[in-house]
């Protein structure tokens, strides 16, 4: 009987310094999944369409293209951090093609995005104390 493999989706937005804590732990945190000998877990790397950072590792990633939030998509989106409404407002195409068929999410940044707004699990990762 052949098992579910279950994703899972590390949000890898480095930013364009290539410098600092979080980017450093998720450059460390990728390098340690791509050992992954494990064939019930497949992990997936997200990151920025224009990131090339992570393309020569054997693993899957998929490149996005976030729109920059205007006002109105940020306040709405605290309201619904506020009121724990959990819907994908404002997601493109391509992000929710994305994250489909991920099951969990491994989040090295302190952020809602993408996870909280997909009502999906996380693992939220603290770089530093």
């Amino acid at each position: 009987m052949k098992q579910n493999v279950k994703k899972i989706g590390v949000l890898a937005f480095l930013g364009d310094g290539h410098s600092g804590g979080v980017c450093q732990y998720s450059q460390s945190l990728v390098d340690a999944l791509a050992t992954n000998t494990d064939q019930n877990i497949r992990y997936i790397i997200i990151t920025d369409h224009n990131e090339n950072f992570f393309d020569h590792y054997r693993l899957e990633i998929r490149k996005i293209t976030r729109p920059k939030a205007s006002l109105v998509v940020k306040i709405t989106r605290l309201i619904q951090l506020y009121f724990k409404i959990k819907k994908p407002l404002f997601f493109s195409q391509d992000e929710l093609a994305a994250y489909e068929d991920l099951d969990l999410f491994i989040c090295p940044a302190i952020s809602a995005y993408p996870h909280f707004y997909l009502n999906r699990p996380f693992i939220f990762t603290l770089h530093d104390l």
